[in-house]
């Protein structure tokens, strides 16, 4: 895999920063954060069905999946 294909993959799955940003914020100023913020997709899928799927699925199919194209 070169350089440049993980450059474009990388753009296509990313979310904003403020994304994080409010996930950081939420965890520093809440009297109860979470453990975990899930805060990245792929394809357009949030990143708490991606988990999810991730627990189910076997490795090989999810890693096809989030591999896929956005339409």
């Amino acid at each position: 895999i070169n350089a440049e294909y993980m450059g474009q993959h990388e753009e296509r799955i990313a979310v904003g920063p403020q994304v994080t940003t409010d996930a950081i914020v939420h965890a520093l100023t809440s009297p109860y954060p979470k453990t975990r913020y899930f805060v990245a997709g792929a394809n357009n899928v949030p990143a708490w069905v991606l988990v999810k799927l991730a627990w189910l699925l076997p490795d090989r199919l999810y890693d096809k999946m989030v591999a896929l194209p956005s339409s």
